[in-house]
């Protein structure tokens, strides 16, 4: 008897969700804060295509609604061609006070895992802030930021980023020139 479209994408979904590392669900199984980005990362790290009933099983698993995970897999695909790529993609990781008080010290390392297990080959760079302050912690790969509180990936269209400049490394103790 053949299983129905249904089962079979719980039956993917739980595969995917048991190589997870530790800490992408609480003891209860609830999705801690960024569950949706390392859920999605890892489902497509599998070459897995995210639509119909595994999309409805991700969707529902994490507590979000479909385009939102739509979102998340675009930028997890972003965050995941470095796995075919020579040259390592640089992602930066907001160690802001906002950022990091909503979960940034937990969230950027279960990121760093998902993508170790995947085989993408990152630059990861911690900075001071990316001006997603309210809704962090967020991630910026190129110039897409995921926004974790808001579930949603928005375009860095912040004045200073024109011409070559990057967001400021948490080390840079240098003090701006202010003449």
């Amino acid at each position: 008897m053949e299983q129905d479209s249904g089962a079979r994408g719980s039956a993917e979904l739980d595969r995917v969700l048991s190589a997870l590392p530790p800490g992408v669900f609480t003891e209860d199984g609830s999705p801690t804060l960024g569950a949706a980005l390392l859920v999605v990362s890892a489902c497509r790290a599998r070459g897995l295509i995210l639509d119909g009933d595994l999309l409805d099983a991700i969707a529902e698993r994490v507590g979000v609604v479909h385009d939102v995970i739509r979102d998340i897999t675009r930028f997890a695909d972003a965050l995941l061609a470095s796995a075919d790529s020579a040259a390592p993609t640089q992602v930066a990781l907001c160690r802001g006070v906002t950022c990091t008080m909503h979960g940034a010290e937990r969230l950027h390392p279960l990121l760093k895992s998902v993508m170790q297990r995947a085989g993408a080959a990152h630059e990861y760079k911690d900075v001071f802030c990316l001006s997603q302050c309210e809704y962090g912690p967020s991630i910026m790969v190129g110039k897409d930021i995921w926004v974790t509180r808001a579930r949603k990936v928005v375009e860095d269209r912040r004045e200073w980023r024109q011409g070559d400049s990057r967001p400021v490394p948490v080390s840079d103790t240098s003090a701006p020139d202010l003449d």
